[in-house]
């Protein structure tokens, strides 16, 4: 099964992918509308979440994975997201 993966931060460097994934990832840039980097909230004290926020917009990038790509990518999150 194909997932779709919005990424923000560090999901979007190609090491942080080889070192979780074995291998870099296609994506194309995308932006998610109505929400906004909450740099004053952190999780586990490093990094910024994001909010609802209408009118306010984050750049990224969206990413086609697999499946079992998701669990890899949630350990590598940890419980916090």
């Amino acid at each position: 099964m194909v997932e779709f993966l919005f990424a923000y931060g560090s999901l979007q460097d190609k090491n942080v992918q080889k070192e979780i994934l074995g291998r870099s990832l296609v994506g194309n840039p995308d932006i998610l509308e109505n929400y906004a980097i909450q740099k004053n909230i952190l999780i586990d004290n490093l990094y910024p979440v994001i909010t609802k926020a209408p009118g306010e917009s984050v750049m990224g990038a969206v990413f086609t994975i697999k499946e079992d790509d998701l669990h890899l990518l949630d350990s590598y999150e940890g419980e916090s997201y």
